[in-house]
């Protein structure tokens, strides 16, 4: 008998061992979410309003606007422009109620005019804001840097081939509505925060 109990409690020992060393493998072993390296100059943004290159905003500062808008490009030139029209049309429209937002245009390591194309809005527009990459870092890597420099208290992207119909936003915004119990356009505050949905993380602003 006491052998018996000899032997569990010699098992159970070399449990927990086997459990220890598991746990120290698996830390040893396991990569945390890989962050995406970014260049000193896509920290930078330039302001044709104002003359000068500013610093883009990360998603720890305050909500400023209402929406941000990411649009990912890579060599987008030509069907960039009809899908900003679209947007900005849509959007400007919405502005007269109080409605504020941005649009972020993320130039992923582009070799044609997308970056012009693009900035070709930002001087008419100051709601246009133009993220150009260095090298290209994939679709996810590009809107990643583009949520990490946006203002919004709810953020988006946007394919820049037009692909997003804008007036289906209203759609999206109600649906957000009822998950939420509050319309961000009245409540940013609300949205814009790490406990908005009960249930689920929003990593600083809603996404």
């Amino acid at each position: 008998m006491i052998a018996l109990e000899a032997l569990i409690g010699y098992f159970a020992l070399l449990a927990v061992c086997f459990l220890i060393l598991f746990c120290v493998v698996l830390y040893a072993t396991t990569k945390p979410y890989p962050k995406v390296w970014r260049h000193k100059d896509e920290n930078y943004f330039y302001n044709f309003h104002t003359g000068e290159r500013e610093m883009f905003p990360s998603l720890s500062d305050d909500w400023s606007v209402h929406l941000s808008i990411i649009v990912p490009a890579y060599n987008e030139e030509e069907r960039l422009l009809p899908m900003l029209d679209e947007c900005i049309q849509y959007l400007e429209r919405r502005k007269r109620f109080g409605f504020t937002y941005e649009i972020i245009v993320v130039s992923d390591g582009s070799t044609d005019g997308t970056v012009t194309a693009a900035q070709n809005y930002s001087r008419k527009y100051d709601t246009v804001r133009v993220l150009s990459l260095v090298k290209n870092r994939g679709k996810g890597g590009a809107i990643r840097l583009g949520l990490q420099s946006a203002r919004g208290s709810v953020l988006l992207f946007a394919d820049a081939d037009g692909a997003t119909k804008f007036s289906d936003i209203e759609k999206l915004e109600a649906s957000l509505q009822q998950i939420l119990g509050c319309d961000y356009t009245k409540e940013p505050e609300k949205v814009a925060s790490s406990d908005a949905v009960s249930g689920y993380y929003v990593s600083e602003r809603s996404l």
